[in-house]
């Protein structure tokens, strides 16, 4: 006797028909359901529905029929299965409903049926993942603005901490779209790294001067495990530009991580000079106008690790900028000072001077007027200071000090 299955296989529904009326096997009907389903034969599975047979059938790892359907980018056997009564919230192996498959592997026309047909668009998988953050971590945007358009949690968070917005700003995907959706920005993972952390750790430029212009954007939120701040991390890597955004947005160069280094240790560290011509044009607090240690050390102070190192072109930008002028004196009253430059004799003259009141000036007025850079060019016209002398406060000096 024919089998329901054999009937299927054939796409025979005339056969398939008449079986479905007479005696028929439970394991006879699951297989011919599951293999209309992966086959794509709506209309045999349309005859396999109608007949009243179970259409939540699942398979040995527990992925019921729509899961399979949507696995195969099967949209019409999605709209059959959810049209004939399967539980499009259904649960299968890792706790996965069909809406993360269509999210994670962007079968969108199939999400836009479960959406369509009341899924669960913030349903949590077996890593409290939800649809939306499995469709940015891999990259799928047409999942992604079905997801926002349906007005699901932006914020959400799986069981590390971690949002939409973070696997985003790891990956540079989507974080506009996800911004203009509500996305917190200062939202913290479990380790207390925000969205602007991660993008700061992959170098992301781009994905940094989004976050920080976002609406009340925390630049100084600093990690658990090492205290570091987005700042400490791009100064290491030598972003000048990514290191001016923060700046320009509020971010503090006298954050001390765990270690007690500043931005300014990790940019000398590393020798990126334009990285330190960044921050010493940007640094309008008198606190940042100096080393954070008293001790003349090259662990803590950059000025003795600019001069442990030998490099030249920074310790020229301290002394133009009379940055911790007590310890760049103290180091160019070392012997080997004058081994360091070519041009030796000036600049270690220029740098072992008592600060003069121009300078001392400099300072104070920065400190008091803490204007940023970018709203100078609107204000400064109307402050009653010499335009000669004005450009001395922002630091026009150091900015044509070539590196």
């Amino acid at each position: 006797m024919a089998s329901v299955l054999a009937a299927t296989k054939a796409q025979n529904t005339r056969i398939l028909q008449l079986l479905l009326q007479g005696p028929t096997s439970p394991q006879d009907i699951n297989q011919s359901l599951l293999y209309a389903t992966k086959e794509g034969l709506v209309e045999c599975l349309s005859c396999l529905i109608a007949s009243g047979v179970d259409p939540d059938v699942t398979n040995n790892s527990g992925d019921n029929l729509l899961h399979l359907a949507v696995k195969e980018g099967h949209t019409q056997i999605v709209e059959a299965l959810c049209q004939g009564g399967a539980n499009v919230r259904a649960k299968g192996s890792g706790k996965n409903s069909p809406v993360h498959i269509a999210a994670k592997w962007g079968k969108d026309e199939c999400l836009e049926t479960l959406i369509k047909h009341d899924c669960d668009i913030n349903s949590r998988d077996s890593t409290q993942s939800t649809p939306l953050i499995l469709a940015v971590k891999n990259k799928q945007y047409g999942a992604i603005r079905l997801l926002l358009d349906a007005d699901c949690n932006v914020n959400a968070f799986d069981r590390e901490g971690r949002t939409a917005l973070h696997f985003g700003s790891l990956s540079g995907t989507a974080v506009e779209q996800l911004l203009l959706a509500g996305a917190d920005v200062n939202i913290c993972d479990t380790d207390g790294c925000s969205p602007l952390l991660y993008a700061a750790t992959e170098g992301l430029e781009r994905v940094v001067k989004c976050l920080v212009q976002s609406t009340n954007c925390n630049v100084n939120l600093a990690n658990k495990t090492a205290g570091k701040t987005p700042l400490h991390i791009l100064a290491y890597k030598g972003h000048d530009n990514s290191v001016k955004d923060l700046m320009e947005h509020g971010a503090d160069p006298g954050i001390r991580d765990i270690e007690s280094k500043t931005a300014m240790w990790y940019a000398v560290s590393n020798g990126h000079s334009r990285v330190v011509k960044v921050l010493l044009l940007h640094s309008f607090d008198i606190a940042s106008c100096k080393c954070p240690t008293q001790a003349l050390t090259s662990s803590e102070c950059p000025v003795q690790l600019a001069f442990d190192k030998g490099l030249s072109q920074i310790l020229k930008l301290f002394i133009t900028a009379s940055f911790d002028t007590s310890h760049v004196m103290e180091c160019l009253h070392l012997p080997n000072a004058g081994d360091i430059f070519v041009d030796a004799t000036e600049w270690i003259i220029q740098g072992q001077r008592v600060p003069t009141l121009r300078q001392l000036c400099r300072k104070w007025i920065r400190h008091y007027i803490r204007f940023r850079l970018k709203d100078a060019d609107i204000n400064t016209t109307h402050l009653p200071i010499p335009k000669k002398f004005l450009e001395y406060i922002f630091m026009k000096d150091i900015e044509e000090l070539s590196l």
